[in-house]
């Protein structure tokens, strides 16, 4: 269900970050996006790397999220850009790379 997603979602401890500001601002400004962003039931794989300040740097980041496999394939990639916006208003010089799972599967060969 969605109440549970969520609780698993919440339970998923912040990450270790490699940026300019401190690592438990930036892990939990982007775990809350992802978190609150309709129609994402888990999310894992999350990676941030380079640095991010007003005046420069570049920021990367990568996730992979896991949506309804029911989901119709216009409507799974709505969720995924409506992240990446959410992201990068945010981090206006992040580029964002969003891969998009089935629920449950977590299996990726290139990781």
């Amino acid at each position: 269900s969605q109440q549970q997603a969520q609780q698993r979602l919440q339970a998923i401890p912040p990450l270790k970050l490699n940026e300019d500001l401190p690592v438990s601002q930036r892990a939990n400004e982007i775990i809350e996006a992802i978190k609150t962003s309709a129609g994402i039931l888990e999310f894992h794989d999350l990676r941030v790397t380079g640095m991010h300040n007003q005046t420069h740097g570049h920021l990367f980041i990568s996730v992979d999220i896991e949506v309804d496999a029911a989901l119709n394939i216009k409507d799974a990639h709505d969720i995924g850009r409506n992240l990446e916006h959410k992201l990068v208003a945010l981090y206006p010089r992040a580029e964002v790379f969003i891969h998009i799972d089935p629920e449950g599967d977590t299996h990726d060969t290139r990781h």
